[in-house]
């Protein structure tokens, strides 16, 4: 029976371990982004994974906005989100600059680029409250830690997966009205540089 308890208690202190590594390098991020440290931010972002999540996430606003492809079959639909997609993570690539994402993650959306459509409040605020910080993170997979984060528009969901003995931000589940505001801002740059090209 100890070696029950012995067992159970050290699984326990294990997933404890676990949890408090990810918190750690998630406090790590926020707190750089914080002081404005958009070295330090970058080296914890995964950005082509961050990219990847903003992108699918505004093509899915598109296909939303543009009723027509609804009357499509599911394998056209998922063929024309997926181009969409591929278009959005282009025009996203040059606009994400180090200082754009770490703004971003300071709640200190700047007047200009993806920010000014996307204020997502700052991810310091989701590693407060004490016990509350456990009904706010938690893992969806061994190597997968989620950071809940609210504010008057909905919920928003930070994804970190462990890569190279970190935590790195690599997704950003955000309100569909977000995502909506991100397809315009995306669409008038795309079309701008159309325009231009």
């Amino acid at each position: 029976m100890r070696r029950i308890f012995a067992a159970v208690g050290l699984v326990v202190v294990l997933l404890a371990a676990w949890w408090g590594w990810a918190l750690s390098d998630v406090h790590a991020l926020a707190a750089a982004a914080r002081e404005g440290d958009a070295a330090t931010v970058m080296r914890r972002v995964d950005l082509p994974a961050l990219t990847r999540s903003l992108a699918g996430q505004i093509a899915k606003a598109w296909l939303e906005e543009n009723p027509q492809f609804k009357t499509l079959p599911p394998a056209a639909r998922t063929f024309v989100g997926g181009a969409g997609a591929g278009a959005v993570a282009r025009a996203l690539q040059a606009m994400l600059t180090p200082d754009i994402v770490t703004a971003v993650l300071a709640g200190n959306a700047p007047g200009a680029g993806p920010p000014a459509a996307w204020r997502m409040p700052p991810l310091e605020d989701a590693l407060r409250g004490g016990a509350a910080l456990l009904s706010r993170t938690g893992f969806d997979g061994p190597l997968s830690f989620v950071v809940g984060l609210a504010d008057a528009e909905g919920r928003y969901a930070a994804r970190f997966r462990l890569s190279g003995g970190v935590w790195k931000l690599s997704g950003v589940d955000a309100p569909e009205a977000v995502g909506a505001r991100l397809l315009h801002e995306v669409a008038s740059r795309i079309g701008a540089q159309a325009g231009g090209g």
